[in-house]
Parts: C-alpha cells; sequence; structure tokens
C-alpha cells in the first residue's frame, strides 16, 4: 500500500499533495517500504501500535511542517506522498520527496515527529534516501 492511501487532509490543502492519514506503523527497517513503487518482500511495515491519532488534520498545520522539513534544500519541492503513522511507538508523519541529489531516480524520506514545524524544526526522527524501483 502507498503513502498516498487514505482520505485527504482537508478539501484545501494548499497546494500540498496531502493524501492521509493510514495510522501505519512504521520501522528503521521498514520505513522506506511505503514509499511510492515499493512493492515485494520487506514491504510489510514491524508490528507495532497504531498511531494515537492524526498529528496534522489541516493543510494550515502541515505547512510549517513541510517547510521545515524542505529547509535546507536547493528549492522548494512538491511532496510526493505523506502519511502519519507511528515510529517506536510515537505518532509521526512520514514526508517522501523528489531526491535531493538525484530525483530522477531517489526519493528522500523523512520521519518527522509531532512538533514539527515548531520554530522552523523539523524534529526528524529517521531520515533515508531510497532508489524509485
Amino acid at each position: 500500500r502507498p503513502l498516498t492511501a487514505g482520505p485527504p487532509l482537508s478539501t484545501d490543502t494548499g497546494g500540498v499533495a496531502a493524501r492521509g492519514s493510514t495510522g501505519t506503523p512504521y520501522s528503521a527497517a521498514s520505513p522506506t517500504a511505503r514509499s511510492p513503487e515499493a512493492t515485494g518482500p520487506g514491504s510489510a511495515p514491524s508490528p507495532q501500535t497504531r498511531s494515537p491519532g492524526p498529528l496534522f488534520t489541516s493543510a494550515a498545520a502541515l505547512v510549517p511542517c513541510l517547510a521545515a522539513v524542505e529547509d535546507g534544500l536547493p528549492a522548494a519541492v512538491q511532496p510526493v506522498a505523506l502519511d502519519q503513522g507511528s515510529y517506536q511507538g510515537l505518532p509521526v508523519l512520514v514526508v517522501v520527496l523528489p531526491g535531493s541529489v538525484d530525483p530522477q531516480t531517489t526519493y528522500d524520506v523523512f520521519v518527522v515527529g509531532a512538533g514539527c514545524g515548531q520554530a522552523n524544526d523539523a524534529h526528524l526522527v529517521f531520515y533515508r534516501s531510497v532508489p524509485r524501483s
């Protein structure tokens, strides 16, 4: 199941490709299994408790978080996918961006915590660059 599964965060996403809150439990062994086009063995998340609830319930709340995640990138980019779930039992937002080194062949996967966007901090929990295929 791709990150883009789930209902929109709101009807007005302010240009953000927000998709939903699946409550997927992610792990360091498989955060990339939820990246677009990921299939095959190892694509199932580790068994953990589902997220207690969405971190972001509107696009307005999501915008500062995405700005903090994109801080330091050469240019602003459109997220490929977003998902709210849990990581090591904590509520998180998974943000998938086109790869910063090579957007044609990679994705940058950011797992950020509940404080994402506060004081321009992404509250990065985990990051990995993954191949598109």
